[in-house]
């Protein structure tokens, strides 16, 4: 049981206890002590979303804190944070969303994706010359950092990229970036309008937020333009049904929206205390695998250290699932298929490697636990054997 007052720092994405405060009878008022300076807060019950500065709190700091916990680096100290209060009944929660980031951008390399997958990223996806190119997945999947990965990766000189964004995350040199502040009247409607007007040649919206933004996207990609944004949906084929229920004409999903790109961030296994793992009968069979399936992995479990924090995991990997929307794909959207049907049409036509089987990838090369894979990603059909993902994925045992 958690004692009233614990106050937890969620990583890697797990809860750790760091510290006792006494409880409060005011909902939680001594953790909003403790992440609140400056008098922020001026509604006790009002969700808000504001930026601070981390700065010495009481006798202990937010930065001391993560310091501890090896979740800030000297570089970030002076960093803005994004945090984000829901009003909740009892106790308060504090998330960092993100925060202003620069030279942080990860390669399109460096971001997960399989010799094949990356092959065709790189060449396919980010050479079209227009279309849409959707990143999907829940909050806190990466979707914005595989985003601005694309986004660098396609700036250069001859590249006219107008992103627009709320709030900005990440600065990019040479690229003129907008922020959203409903406030004073630049709403993403007027915003969008006046970036179609500039003639870009690529639109960069940081999230399909409603019908309208949808909408907006599919219009400028009709008209030539290439468009990057991200979507929440569970999987690539989810976000062409989430489409379909916005009332976005199928039509139009299958003549503008060219690839979809799925991801998950797992909690990567600590090398520094990694060993060697046999699944159990119950998790071959949750898996739908058999012993045989998995001749040559080499799974690992993190035993837990004092670099992990004992946890057994430090970092994060990241798991993508590309769609590609080729002839086949298109018309089934047009024929109103099922996810089911548009799936497995999707990995029979244009080679679709579900989140799963991308994950078992990672767990045969010793990346992250077979606990990892079973607790996070969705399951929706029987993954493929180990040799012939690795054939698939272009990976070599």
């Amino acid at each position: 049981m958690i004692e009233p007052g614990t106050l937890r720092f969620q990583a890697q994405p797990q809860r750790l206890p760091v510290t006792q405060t006494p409880p409060s009878p005011h909902n939680g008022e001594t953790i909003i002590r403790l992440l609140v300076a400056q008098g922020l807060i001026t509604e006790e019950q009002r969700a808000y979303v504001k930026r601070i500065k981390a700065k010495l709190i009481s006798e202990r700091s937010l930065v001391e804190i993560c310091k501890e916990l090896h979740l800030l680096t000297n570089q970030q100290l002076n960093q803005v944070l994004k945090m984000q209060r829901p009003n909740i009944l009892i106790g308060d929660q504090l998330v960092e969303l993100g925060h202003i980031r620069q030279g942080e951008l990860l390669g399109i390399d460096d971001i997960g994706m399989a010799p094949r997958m990356l092959q065709q990223f790189r060449d396919g996806v980010l050479a079209s010359p227009s279309g849409i190119i959707v990143v999907t997945g829940p909050t806190g999947a990466g979707k914005t950092t595989t985003l601005y990965s694309c986004v660098n990766h396609l700036n250069d000189l001859e590249a006219s990229i107008i992103p627009a964004e709320n709030p900005v995350e990440y600065v990019i040199d040479g690229i003129s970036q907008c922020s959203i502040n409903p406030k004073i009247g630049l709403t993403f409607t007027e915003t969008l309008r006046h970036i179609v007007r500039q003639d870009p040649d690529i639109i960069v919206m940081g999230e399909v937020r409603d019908t309208f933004s949808a909408e907006t996207a599919i219009q400028a990609s009709l008209t030539g333009h290439k468009v990057l944004t991200t979507f929440h949906t569970e999987d690539a084929v989810g976000g062409l049904l989430r489409l379909l229920n916005m009332g976005i004409e199928a039509f139009l999903i299958a003549s503008t929206i060219n690839f979809m790109l799925a991801q998950r961030l797992l909690r990567r296994v600590c090398p520094k205390c990694a060993a060697a793992y046999v699944p159990t009968p119950d998790e071959y069979r949750r898996l739908g695998y058999t012993h045989g399936d998995l001749v040559g992995a080499n799974l690992q479990i993190g035993r837990g250290c004092s670099a992990c924090q004992f946890t057994g995991y430090q970092g994060r990997v990241g798991i993508l699932e590309l769609l590609i929307l080729n002839d086949d794909v298109k018309e089934a959207i047009l024929a109103r298929k099922t996810v089911q049907d548009i799936r497995r049409i999707s990995i029979e036509s244009s080679g679709l490697i579900t989140l799963l089987e991308n994950d078992l990838a990672k767990a045969a090369l010793g990346k992250v636990s077979i606990a990892e894979v079973m607790r996070r990603l969705p399951r929706p059909v029987k993954p493929r054997p180990l040799h012939g993902l690795r054939r698939l994925l272009g990976e070599s045992p």
